[in-house]
């Protein structure tokens, strides 16, 4: 870590942006019935894959982009929600955001941000790939403006209201009820106290396995039904009320993430409450899903809306009295980092997510903080995110790097 000066540095700028795609081999029988790939994944050759039993694809390794963003001495890590093709996020910064950020006042996040976003918005570009690496950078100078300033990002952003954030367990891992069942019970023992299932694409056949859990699992434990965008909104009325007898906590991604006005009419029937957000990047995007009222929780990613637009959809929930409950996919610590210090100031947090198995991953490569068991995450005090990425370790993974000065 970066020692803090006694005074913020006069005119300190930017002097160059980094950025840095990995791709790091996977397990993919660990993956079956996760985060990531809630599907068993169909066998070929390509690098990307369609899953079984819906369109999205994925990677048959861990892909992410990493960001460092280096002012006087500083050196502040970001990184974006890039699972997939993150070369495009990276030739995004080579070109386009790195030169326009070098001379930049630093560590200035907020202005930055609004300069990018401004800088690209009436040509079209206000979400998507361009958006993502916008969320690295951004992610990257809140740490700098930490360091900097000798203050976690917690601080910055207001201050923490709590010293430790409620997290859930992302995903049954294992091909068959009785191994997704036997997963819950060893992350119980470990201290989880709350999971998110992946639907399967029998509905009925994810009744039963919440029925099992149900059985299984100490009564207080919280579970949370993912539904993968796969639903229309008649069917998901209809298992929203046979989720709702079983006390699922929430029923997430039912529609597609386009059909808001679906998404509104279904918040409006449910008795469970609707979950959305890891589809939207702009605050524009989450002032309409709250105006609409579209979602009871709201789920941004940090790494495809950085801290700049997730700070602002926290008090967004909070003056909507909506939840608010941080996507967090793969990430090799800037970005979950980013997660928990948010949600440390969000006022009506609800649970951040962790994937154990990717959380596993991310401790080879960062010093990413220490879980309480499975049931929560401390929030870092050190400077800026309070995590720093060993070089050494992540580099016989790196494909492609550039340094823009």
């Amino acid at each position: 870590m970066n020692a803090a000066p006694a005074e913020l540095p006069d005119e300190l700028r930017i002097e160059s942006v980094s950025s840095h795609v990995i791709r790091i081999p996977r397990n993919l029988e660990q993956a079956v019935g996760g985060a990531g790939s809630p599907s068993p994944l169909k066998d070929d050759k390509r690098r990307y894959r369609p899953a079984k039993s819906y369109a999205t694809v994925y990677s048959q390794e861990i892909e992410c982009l990493l960001v460092q963003v280096r002012a006087g001495g500083y050196v502040g890590w970001g990184e974006a929600q890039a699972p997939v093709a993150p070369e495009i996020c990276h030739s995004i910064i080579e070109h386009l955001i790195g030169p326009l950020l070098i001379d930049e006042p630093a560590p200035s996040p907020g202005a930055v941000y609004s300069r990018i976003y401004d800088s690209m918005r009436v040509r079209g570009h206000s979400g998507g790939f361009y958006l993502d690496a916008l969320a690295a950078v951004d992610i990257a100078l809140w740490d700098l403006l930490g360091k900097v300033t000798g203050k976690p990002i917690a601080a910055l952003l207001g201050g923490a209201l709590r010293t430790s954030v409620p997290s859930y367990v992302s995903g049954l891992i294992g091909d068959s009820e009785e191994c997704q069942v036997s997963y819950a019970l060893d992350r119980v023992d470990q201290g989880a106290r709350a999971f998110k299932v992946y639907w399967p694409a029998g509905f009925d056949q994810g009744l039963k396995l919440i029925e099992r859990l149900r059985a299984k699992l100490p009564q207080e434990t919280e579970i949370y039904v993912d539904a993968l965008w796969r639903m229309n909104r008649h069917q998901a009325a209809k298992y929203a009320q046979l989720l709702a007898d079983l006390r699922v906590g929430w029923l997430e991604a039912p529609l597609v993430p386009e059909d808001i006005a679906g998404h509104a009419w279904l918040s409006n029937v449910s008795p469970v409450p609707i979950a959305i957000g890891e589809s939207y990047r702009s605050s524009w995007d989450f002032v309409r899903l709250a105006e609409e009222r579209a979602a009871d929780i709201l789920q941004p990613d940090l790494g495809r809306c950085g801290i700049t637009t997730t700070r602002f959809v926290t008090e967004l929930c909070a003056g909507s009295n909506l939840g608010f409950a941080p996507h967090v996919s793969i990430s090799l610590g800037p970005q979950l980092a980013a997660a928990i210090h948010v949600a440390a100031i969000a006022p009506t947090l609800v649970r951040a997510e962790s994937n154990p198995d990717i959380l596993a991953v991310a401790r080879k490569f960062s010093d990413i903080a220490v879980k309480r068991g499975f049931s929560d995450f401390e929030v870092p005090i050190a400077p800026g995110l309070g995590v720093d990425i060993s070089e050494k370790a992540i580099q016989p993974y790196i494909t492609a790097s550039t340094t823009v000065t």
